[in-house]
């Protein structure tokens, strides 16, 4: 039985540390400034956090098609993938708890990272976005701030709320060897040798 449990434990240990080891974090100058492999809704995801405008990230900033989620459900649902795959303490950097360290943003108080989705009104010259903000105290982080609308031009390197403000641009990830088939086989596999180890377990009871 001891023997069951020691594989149990390893199982779920091993599973869990693939899982989340897919993600790269990519770091300049001791600051993040991006990420491979986040899985959201089964699909592979990269980020870049920039401090730029909406017009010159997003190929103008004035069709739809230029944000890679349609609605705000969506961007909110990246914005929670930022928090439990990217946004981590970790011995590279403590990107959670010091929001200073994401590119873009240089307060130690807060980090607001901004993703645009949906329709855009270009004869206004706006865009609905959703924002996450990152805060030096981790209770209070806010990833699902949506309907916020924005001129296009703001967040430029000149304005005033550049501190704590930068862009999130998401794209699929297509590298290789990003699905998740092989940490599934060993789940399977090791659950079968799990049943038959109780099966055996259960027969020894019966005979003793």
């Amino acid at each position: 039985m001891k023997l069951l449990k020691c594989l149990s434990v390893f199982v779920f240990c091993f599973y869990t540390s693939i899982t989340f080891a897919s993600v790269v974090h990519h770091i300049q100058y001791d600051q993040l400034v991006g990420a491979t492999g986040i899985e959201i809704n089964g699909e592979v995801y990269q980020v870049q956090f920039v401090d730029s405008s909406c017009i010159l990230l997003f190929n103008d900033c004035d069709e739809t098609t230029d944000f890679s989620f349609p609605d705000a459900q969506s961007g909110i649902e990246a914005n929670l993938a930022l928090l439990e795959q990217v946004l981590l303490d970790l011995p590279s950097g403590l990107f959670d708890s010091e929001p200073e360290l994401t590119y873009g943003c240089y307060s130690h108080i807060q980090c607001s990272i901004v993703t645009p989705v949906g329709s855009v009104a270009p004869q206004l010259e706006v865009f609905p976005a959703v924002f996450l903000i990152n805060k030096k105290d981790q209770r209070n982080d806010v990833h699902a701030g949506s309907g916020s609308t924005f001129r296009a031009s703001d967040f430029g390197l000149r304005n005033s709320n550049a501190d704590t403000l930068t862009y999130a641009i998401w794209s699929k990830y297509v590298g290789a060897n990003v699905s998740v088939p092989v940490p599934t086989s060993l789940f399977l596999f090791s659950s079968a040798v799990i049943a038959v180890l109780v099966v055996k377990d259960r027969r020894l009871k019966f005979h003793s």
